[in-house]
Parts: C-alpha cells; structure tokens; sequence
C-alpha cells in the first residue's frame, strides 16, 4: 500500500462502499501490496487508511446488514470466495467460504441476518451462496452464459434482480421473488450491443433501472437505460442517458449532459 502526497491511497481496484445508516459509511479498497484496506467516514470524521490484510485479486464487495456491522468479500489468489466481518466495534480473520470465482463477488444485504453472494463461475454462470444469521447455505447455480461480472440488486425483503450481459453483448436478469428463482429474462441491448457489464438500482418509487455502455462512432461510448415500473414485467426501450466520450479523453467529447437515471 502506498500514498500519494495529498495522503490519498492508492488502489489497485475499484472502491467498494457499505453505509449502515446516515453519516455512516466504510470504503473499501485492493492495497498495491493486493491487501484488503478501508477507512470509515463516521458523521464527516474519516479515519486513516486500515490495513485488512488477505492476499486479494480483483476487486472487492462489500455489505452492511445493521448499524455497526460490515461485511467485505474478496476473490483469493485460491479463486474463492473469502470474507471478514465488522461486529461490536472489531474484525473478526478472513474465512473461506470455497467456490471457484471467474469475476469479483458481488454481495448484496436485505436486513439483517440476511446475506447473498453472486459470482461468475469457470464456466461463465451464475452462482451464488446466502447466509441468514451465522449460517451459510450452499453455491446454488443458476445457470446463463455472460461475461464480466454480475449486478445484483434488491428490491425489497427477500425480492433480488440480477443482470449480466450475455455472451453475445444483450443484457439479460434472473429474479428471486422470496421464495423462488424465476427463469432468465432478456432485454436485449442498446444500440451496436453493450460493451460493459450492466449497473442496476432499485429507487424508493418502485422503479427498477438498469444501465449499459453501448460503443458508438469514432471509439467514444454512450450510457442507455431501460426502466421497468412493474418490477420486471414490462420495460422501456432502451434510452440514451449521459455524455458520450472517448476513452483517451473522457472529459473532451460531448454528445448530451449527464441526467440522473433516477
């Protein structure tokens, strides 16, 4: 783990953030040294960077599940799926939870006790493990054939959509509706296909958004969404919704500004 002068750490990952209430939230980050670090911003005091230690690949996960209680996920050089735990004020050691991970573990809460964890496998599908209370169940498959990682999101108590992007560049999602998986669900693509993995939010209205970048003219990209208000039964077209850039001059080329999908 190293620093720049500013006192800024410098991540060989994506961060990752977990709040368990208002003024509460805790990032999470891959060390150079591939270590798992942190630090919380409790109420605007933000704490130096903390070292978890693990020897991580990709990047990691992480959930909250009630006030003071945080969980991160990582892949290990192993390829499994390993986590620590924040309760009453300390971390518990790294514990493996097995798997053979082909993506970064995506994790998702909807109260406490309530936990669910959704990896890409070696055959590229879709797996995931749940833990209620201290208990964990089994990896369950739930089959498909995508690329990158998946995008897990929540509804409600019990209620997850996962989106991926197929093999070939649709995006498609599989729902849990609290007691059942339904089968897949396609949604075809944006303009020319998707060229990323899919992000997805549930906003407190009972929309359900999904987001993709789709390649245009000259190597620049642009952000669509498709919105459904009936929690997956019928969606939008897909819309073109921010800026479209160049990847070497992201902040250069223009076509619209940025909206809010929400």
């Amino acid at each position: 783990m190293t620093a720049d002068n500013m006192g800024a750490a410098v991540s060989t990952s994506t961060p990752a953030v977990a709040s368990w209430g208002t003024g509460h939230a805790a990032t999470f980050i891959r060390g150079t040294d591939g270590a798992l670090w942190y630090r919380q911003n409790d109420n605007g005091s933000i704490t130096d960077w903390q070292y978890l230690g693990g020897a991580t690949t990709w990047n990691p996960s992480a959930v909250s599940t009630g006030p003071g209680h945080l969980i991160a996920f990582v892949r290990g050089t192993d390829k499994a799926l390993w986590f620590r735990e924040y309760i009453n004020g300390a971390w518990t050691p790294f514990a493996s939870v097995g798997g053979s991970l082909n993506s970064d573990p995506k994790a998702v809460s909807w109260g406490p006790g309530h936990v669910a964890v959704f990896v890409r496998g070696q055959a590229k599908d879709l797996w995931y493990r749940e833990r209620n209370g201290s208990v964990w169940g089994p990896w369950i498959a739930l089959g498909g054939s995508f690329n990158i990682d998946p995008q897990p999101v929540v509804r409600g108590p019990g209620l997850i959509d996962v989106f991926v992007q197929w093999t070939n560049a649709t995006i498609a999602r599989i729902s849990f509706n609290g007691s059942a998986w339904g089968g897949w669900q396609t949604l075809w693509s944006p303009p020319n296909g998707s060229i990323s993995d899919p992000a997805a939010v549930a906003t407190t209205d009972g929309r359900l958004v999904v987001l993709a970048r789709a390649a245009s003219a000259n190597g620049a990209s642009t952000i669509y969404q498709k919105t459904s208000w009936d929690s997956g039964q019928t969606w939008t077209a897909w819309t073109q919704r921010a800026v479209q850039y160049r990847s070497e001059e992201r902040s250069e080329e223009h076509t619209s500004e940025l909206q809010s999908p929400i």
